[in-house]
């Protein structure tokens, strides 16, 4: 009777045993199920996280415009030194940070229907487009935090900045009637900077020339440490016959500082690196 109820209690032992057993195996099976039914919730995000950052530095291509996504378009010119700068900056800046938008670079001296299509009568133009091919912003040679910051724009940062702009430029001219003062450049002359409202400095530049080597390379540098009022716009002394003439140039390496008129206010030949840096402002 002893053993009948030892053989008992074993057989009781070994199902309860069997029981727990299986009750392990179904709650890890479930326990593996929900996480594989997780695993591509958290795959999705992750890759939300990845592309909400698309942007990259690239060639301009036709199917830039109008497909679907915001762009901005650099219209580059390789003679144009601040377009070089821009350039390396915009390189440097893609390689280590990350930009919801894509930078194109055309090409200034070929693209004449891009040009025409979005009213471009300069080089170091950068337009931010919205998926349709709109202009959302136009920036005429920015200084590099305009330019960084148009980098990171939406639409509705667009419109807070034009509010913002605006209600600055008020300020400014309310404040004791100052001049509101503009960020310049080193780039090359136009025909529309004569008499476009602001102050600039005209620069005859000889390739033949040391001097003018000499000074050209002083303003890439002065530009590309500092931020100065005026812009320098380099003129080519051996084919711009109608501009000496209007301004009466016998010698290369001579800068003209103009008012927004186009009238002379200053001349300087051959100047040293500190008269140089004054007639930037």
């Amino acid at each position: 009777m002893q053993l009948h109820y030892s053989q008992y209690l074993m057989s009781k032992s070994i199902f309860a045993v069997a029981v727990l057993a299986v009750t392990l195996t179904a709650c890890n099976q479930k326990t593996t199920k929900d996480t594989e039914a997780v695993k591509p919730q958290v795959k999705n995000i992750e890759q939300a996280v990845v592309t909400s950052f698309v942007g990259d530095y690239l060639p301009f291509k036709s199917s830039a415009v109008g497909n679907g996504e915001k762009s901005v378009i650099f219209f580059y010119a390789s003679w144009c030194p601040a377009c070089q700068s821009k350039d390396k900056n915009l390189s440097e800046w893609y390689g280590s940070a990350e930009f919801p938008v894509k930078t194109y670079r055309a090409d200034y001296d070929t693209e004449d229907a891009l040009k025409k299509k979005y009213g471009i009568t300069m080089q170091d133009t950068f337009v931010l487009v919205d998926g349709a091919g709109e202009v959302i912003k136009k920036e005429v040679a920015p200084s590099l935090s305009v330019l960084k910051r148009l980098l990171y724009m939406n639409i509705d940062d667009v419109q807070a900045m034009n509010e913002e702009s605006e209600e600055s430029e008020e300020s400014e001219e309310m404040a004791e009637g100052a001049e509101v003062a503009s960020v310049g450049s080193y780039t090359a002359f136009t025909p529309s900077v004569i008499g476009n409202g602001k102050e600039s400095v005209l620069f005859f530049h000889a390739t033949w020339c040391p001097k003018c080597k000499e000074n050209d390379s002083r303003l890439n540098d002065f530009y590309g440490s500092a931020d100065y009022p005026r812009s320098v716009y380099k003129i080519d002394y051996d084919t711009a016959t109608d501009l000496k003439s209007q301004f009466g140039i016998t010698g290369q390496d001579t800068f003209i500082l103009i008012d927004g008129n186009g009238n002379e206010i200053e001349r300087v030949r051959f100047p040293s690196s500190d008269a140089l840096r004054d007639l930037l402002g």
